[in-house]
C-alpha cells in the first residue's frame, strides 16, 4: 500500500498519542444522541460502510516509517459497531463505556454503538478519533450518513485528503508561507510574559486530562446587550467575547501580556467544503492590552489583531511553536494555557430519515487543554461553558470565572470608558489575583486542538 504525508496537526496528534498519555481519549471526538422512531440496524451498517469507503480518512493508519510519520490508506473500512439492549438509567454509563482509545496503527478509525432502548427509541454513539476528522468534518459526516442511510447516492469526494497534506507540506518547503513566517515571527518576537490562573492542585493527580464542563445561558437582558456592544463598535460577537475573555483573564492573572488559542478550520479552497479530514488549526492569538486605556479604546485594538492573525492563518501552529522553542528555550509544550472557541448553532429541530434526534452533551471529558471557553451562539441566544481539568481548577471557580464574565458585559455596557484596570473592582477578585500559584514546579503538556 502506498503511503502519504500527515499533516502538522496530524503529527502533533500523533506523537502526542504515541508518546504521551496512551490510556487518554482526549483525541476522540465522540457524538452522542437519541433516536425517536424505528431504527433498521442492517441498514446503519451498510450506511456506515458506504461512508467509510467515500472518505478515505475514515479507514486510514498510521505508521512510523524512519523519521516520518506517513499515513496508510486501507481499501477494507474496517467499521466497529456495538449493540445491545438498554435501559434509560444506563445511558450515561454506556457512553462511558464505549469510548475508548484509539490505536493509530490499526482500523477501525470509526465507532459506533447502537444502545436499543424500546423499539422506537435507540441511543446512539459515533467516535471518530480527531487525526481523522476535525469539527466540520462531522457535519459532512453526519450529511452522507443521513443519504446513505435513506439510499441516496452519496457520491465521490472532489478533493482527497491527501492531496491535501502533500499540497500543505510541499508549501512549507518552497517559501509558500514565508510571509505568514514573518509576521509571527514579529509577533512573539519578545518572551512570553504567561501567568497561570490560581490553580486548586495540591499535589499530582493520577488522571490530570480528567475535565467536566460547566455552562451558563446568558440571560434575554444580557443577549441584548452583546447585540448593542458589537453594534457599538462594528464588531461581530466573536470579536467581542473573545476581546472580553482577554480581558477576564488580564484581571484574573494581573497580566496584560495575553496569549489565547483559537481554533479556524483550515478550508480556505471551497474545494475542500465536502472533504472530511483534520484541517484544523490553531491560532496563538497574543494580544498586549493596555491598563491605562478604556474598553473602547481596547476593543479597536483587539479587532485589529484578530484581524491580522485570521490573514496569517494558514501557517500551522507546530511549525510556529517549533519556531518560537529554538528562539526561546524556556518556552515548553504550548504557546498559551486558555483555549477559546466560537461556535454558531441554528437552532433547528435535527432529523435523521423520518426520525427525531435529541443531542446528549458530555460533561465528562478527557480535556486537552487545561481551560476551554466554549461560546455556542443560538438565533437568540448565547450560551457560555468552560471545560477544564478538574485536577487544577473547582466548579466554584469555575462558576465565579463566568459570573465574573457576565458582569463585565453588564459593566462595559454601563460605561465603556472605565479605564481597563479599574474594571471587575470588587474586592474577592483580588484575592484572586494575591493567590499564590501552586503549580511553578510541574510542566504538562498541552494539546493541539
Amino acid at each position: 500500500m502506498s503511503s502519504y504525508p500527515v499533516s502538522p496537526a496530524q503529527r502533533r496528534v500523533y506523537l502526542s498519542s504515541m508518546i504521551g498519555n496512551t490510556d487518554s481519549k482526549m483525541y476522540n471526538l465522540t457524538q452522542a444522541f437519541i433516536l425517536h422512531g424505528e431504527l433498521n440496524f442492517d441498514q446503519m451498517k451498510k450506511a456506515l460502510e458506504i461512508l467509510v469507503q467515500k472518505h478515505e480518512t475514515l479507514r486510514t493508519t498510521y505508521e512510523m516509517h524512519g523519521d516520518e510519520i506517513v499515513q496508510i490508506i486501507n481499501e477494507e473500512s474496517g467499521i466497529h459497531i456495538e449493540k445491545q439492549n438498554i435501559v434509560e438509567s444506563d445511558i450515561e454509563l454506556a457512553i462511558k463505556k464505549f469510548i475508548k482509545p484509539f490505536d493509530l496503527s490499526k482500523l477501525p478509525m470509526v465507532r459506533m454503538f447502537i444502545g436499543k432502548l424500546d423499539d422506537k427509541k435507540h441511543l446512539v454513539v459515533l467516535d471518530i478519533n480527531h487525526i481523522a476528522i476535525d469539527g466540520l468534518s462531522y457535519q459532512i459526516i453526519f450529511e452522507d450518513l443521513l443519504k446513505a442511510y435513506g439510499g441516496e447516492d452519496i457520491g465521490e469526494c472532489m478533493v482527497r485528503y491527501r492531496d491535501y497534506t502533500v499540497w500543505y507540506n510541499d508549501n512549507l518547503t518552497n517559501g509558500a508561507f514565508e510571509k505568514m513566517a514573518n509576521y509571527w515571527d514579529k509577533v512573539f518576537e519578545k518572551p512570553i510574559c504567561n501567568k497561570a490562573l490560581p490553580r486548586d492542585i495540591v499535589e499530582w493527580p493520577d488522571d490530570i486530562y480528567s475535565g467536566t464542563v460547566i455552562s451558563k445561558k446568558l440571560s434575554d437582558d444580557l443577549y441584548s446587550l452583546v447585540q448593542k456592544l458589537k453594534n457599538r463598535y462594528n464588531i461581530t460577537t466573536y470579536v467581542l467575547l473573545l476581546g472580553l475573555f482577554n480581558i477576564l483573564l488580564s484581571r484574573y492573572t494581573n497580566n496584560n501580556d495575553i496569549v489565547i488559542g483559537t481554533p479556524v478550520s483550515g478550508r480556505q479552497n471551497h474545494l475542500l467544503d465536502s472533504t472530511v479530514g483534520m484541517f484544523v488549526n490553531t491560532l496563538a492569538i497574543r494580544t498586549e492590552l493596555h491598563n491605562d486605556e478604556s474598553f473602547a479604546e481596547n476593543i479597536q485594538f483587539i479587532k485589529n489583531n484578530i484581524m491580522r492573525s485570521m490573514e496569517n492563518q494558514n501557517y500551522p501552529y507546530e511549525v510556529l511553536l517549533r519556531d518560537v522553542q529554538l528562539k526561546d528555550s524556556s518556552v515548553g509544550d504550548s504557546l498559551f494555557d486558555y483555549f477559546f472557541v466560537f461556535q454558531n448553532t441554528d437552532d433547528k429541530q435535527l432529523e435523521f430519515a423520518g426520525m427525531s434526534i435529541e443531542e446528549l452533551p458530555l460533561n465528562e471529558v478527557d480535556a486537552k487543554f487545561e481551560m476551554t471557553f466554549i461560546v455556542e451562539e443560538g438565533v437568540d441566544a448565547i450560551q457560555l461553558m468552560i471545560e477544564y481539568r478538574k485536577a487544577f481548577y473547582s466548579d466554584t471557580f469555575i462558576n465565579k470565572m463566568l459570573s465574573d464574565y457576565m458582569a463585565l458585559i453588564e459593566e462595559i455596557y454601563n460605561d465603556d470608558t472605565t479605564l481597563l484596570k479599574n474594571v471587575l473592582p470588587h474586592s474577592d477578585l483580588q484575592n484572586v489575583i494575591e493567590i499564590e500559584d501552586m503549580d511553578d514546579d510541574f510542566d504538562f503538556e498541552l494539546e493541539i486542538s
